[in-house]
């Protein structure tokens, strides 16, 4: 087996969110910081994306009702996550 080094640089992160906007359960301005924050760190954000699909070349992604692959060897999925109670507080504290 030829062990290929993993190079950070050379990777790729793209965050796919079916709702239309990330965070949902927080409110707009702590999701605006957040997908500023994400972008700075050079994540890729799709909201509006269903995952249709996953294999080993990737994944099937529906955008406005279009089908697209994104090829991909590292899938990592968090679906359902939400806000915790305690978190929605924080949140609503943290407000400026």
């Amino acid at each position: 087996m030829i062990s290929v080094p993993f190079i950070p640089g050379d990777a790729q992160i793209i965050l796919l969110d079916g709702a239309p906007r990330v965070l949902m359960p927080f409110p707009e301005d702590l999701a605006q910081k957040a997908h500023r924050s994400l972008t700075k760190l050079g994540v890729h954000i799709q909201s509006g994306a269903l995952v249709k699909a996953v294999d080993k070349d990737g994944l099937a992604v529906e955008v406005d009702k279009r089908l697209d692959h994104i090829s991909a060897k590292t899938v990592m999925w968090a679906g359902g996550i939400t806000a915790s109670p305690l978190g929605k507080i924080l949140a609503g504290s943290t407000k400026s």
